[in-house]
C-alpha cells in the first residue's frame, strides 16, 4: 500500500487503497483491528507496526485478496 500507516493512524471504516489500486476497509473494536477485502474476507492484525526498510508492515492472520490483478497484454 502506498502510505505509512502506523496502528494510531489504522481507524474504523478506513478505506486503504493498495499500490495496484485494490482496497482493504480497516475495522477497529477496542484495540483489535480487522482488515476486510473486497471478497470480505476479514483478517485480523496480530502484530503491528513492524519497521522494515520499505515501510511499515503489520502482520494478519489470514490472506487478503485486494481486488482483481490483471496482467497488461493479456
Amino acid at each position: 500500500m502506498r502510505g505509512r500507516y502506523l496502528s494510531k493512524d489504522l481507524k474504523k471504516n478506513l478505506t486503504l487503497t493498495t499500490a495496484h489500486s485494490g482496497k482493504l476497509i480497516v475495522k477497529k473494536e477496542g484495540e483489535t483491528v480487522t482488515i476486510t477485502d473486497v471478497m470480505r474476507n476479514a483478517a485480523t492484525v496480530n502484530m503491528a507496526d513492524i519497521t522494515a526498510t520499505n515501510g511499515i508492515v503489520h502482520s494478519v492472520d489470514t490472506v487478503l485478496m485486494p481486488g482483481a490483478m490483471t496482467t497488461a497484454g493479456k
